[in-house]
């Protein structure tokens, strides 16, 4: 009789300490599901003691004969929890078992992987000894749940070579629809159809998902979580967006902008960095690039002193944003301007600016050389100067090379 009374009030510490385990409004059971009271196996083993409670709540004894139990188990427990984002959740295993002589204790595992205490998970054990047998009951206890605690969770208990694992319990954190792709900001083509797309996943499921075009909604029946918007084109920039709905409320993705691709605007800040008599080496910066890549630029060199309306074209890739201008004409004036191109067009050129190259040596010798004998000993050499567009600068001098043969067919040379 002392033994039952034992065992009577174990079974009720059990049932006092279920709610605190649990929790209110924070497990939802199965249709099938039910807690089902723990199997205390008496000492000589030769029958099982079932408690149950009767109808007025008093827990009244229930004997019957068994057969000896072939495996210790651990006690059913709660199978399913579903709970809200941040809440706070406690559950828990026991078992029975023969006296502890080596410290044994229950370990919580997650999906396979061993729980380590935390701030955020934390695990107590207490141990309930009654005769030749011991109640081990563990408690796990989650702080402001998150989705990443979703999961299978089960009890284990190595008791010298045997490890006993419990039943699963399910553990399903519900919360606002959460986005795994959001809309993205495109550069398109004017009138070229493109496609949006919007997921987001609970649970709870389902997720609806609703369109919107400059803050009006499109759709005005939700499609389910992902969602594709087929847009067939747009002659300006437009801004979308999406909500993710489902019961527990709403989520609003990011605003996106939809920009329509045009021709670069000119480039500026256009500048010499080196001047060399027959080279300009130039750099630029290039202006706002119509949301498409600019991958061309062209510079326009156009000598000032000439009347031509074509000035000469070199055209380079990009970046980087510098070239060198070869094969000028020296000591000379040049207008200069620089267009970019992207896959839509060309820009405007870009301001004019004026660059002259640096003093080179002339490019034409001097014209109608003749030498008149003056005296038996000097030679009179005239000659006329090379035309201004050839001098390449101001002239400085001129250099005069003599050359005569002496007897025995010498050579002899002398330079003025």
């Amino acid at each position: 009789m002392a033994e039952m009374q034992s065992a009577l009030w174990r079974y009720l510490l059990i049932l006092l300490m279920c709610p605190l385990l649990f929790g209110r409004d924070n497990y939802i059971l199965g249709e099938s599901e039910r807690l089902h009271s723990p199997t205390l196996v008496a000492e000589d083993e030769k029958h099982s003691l079932s408690l149950v409670a009767d109808m007025g709540g008093s827990p009244t004894p229930n004997t019957e004969l068994t057969q000896p139990s072939q495996r210790i188990k651990f006690n059913p427990t709660v199978q399913n929890i579903v709970l809200s984002e941040l809440k706070d959740v406690r559950f828990n295993c026991s078992i029975e078992v023969p006296h502890l002589d080596n410290g044994e204790q229950i370990t919580w595992w997650k999906n396979g992987q061993l729980i380590s205490h935390s701030e955020h998970i934390s695990v107590q054990s207490f141990e309930i000894p009654d005769g030749v047998m011991t109640t081990i009951l563990s408690l796990c206890s989650i702080t402001g749940i998150q989705r990443s605690d979703s999961g299978t969770y089960t009890c284990k208990l190595t008791l010298k070579n045997d490890k006993i694992i419990s039943d699963p319990i399910y553990i399903q954190v519900e919360g606002l629809p959460y986005f795994i792709r959001q809309p993205e900001t495109l550069n398109v083509t004017r009138n070229t159809p493109f496609n949006l797309t919007c997921e987001a996943v609970g649970p709870p499921e389902p997720v609806g998902i609703y369109w919107y075009q400059n803050s009006t909604r499109i759709n005005n029946v939700a499609e389910v979580s992902p969602a594709v918007l087929h847009v067939s084109g747009l002659d300006q920039a437009t801004i979308y967006s999406c909500e993710a709905h489902n019961t527990k409320g709403l989520t609003a993705s990011n605003n996106v902008n939809i920009n329509i691709k045009g021709i670069p605007s000119p480039p500026f800040n256009v500048k010499t960095l080196s001047i060399s008599s027959n080279r300009i080496l130039l750099s630029w910066a290039s202006g706002f690039d119509g949301y498409s890549p600019i991958s061309l630029c062209s510079i326009q060199v156009k000598e000032v002193t000439k009347n031509s309306s074509s000035p000469v074209l070199y055209n380079t890739s990009v970046p980087p944003y510098k070239y060198s201008v070869s094969h000028l004409n020296p000591f000379t004036q040049h207008n200069i301007s620089v267009s970019c191109m992207n896959e839509v067009g060309w820009s405007l050129p870009s301001s004019w600016i004026v660059a002259k190259t640096t003093e080179g040596a002339p490019s034409i010798a001097p014209q109608n050389i003749t030498v008149i004998r003056n005296g038996s000993h000097s030679l009179k050499v005239t000659w006329i100067q090379p035309p201004l567009s050839a001098a390449n600068g101001a002239l400085l001098g001129y250099r005069v090379k003599l050359i005569w043969n002496t007897s025995g067919n010498k050579v002899s040379q002398i330079s003025l």
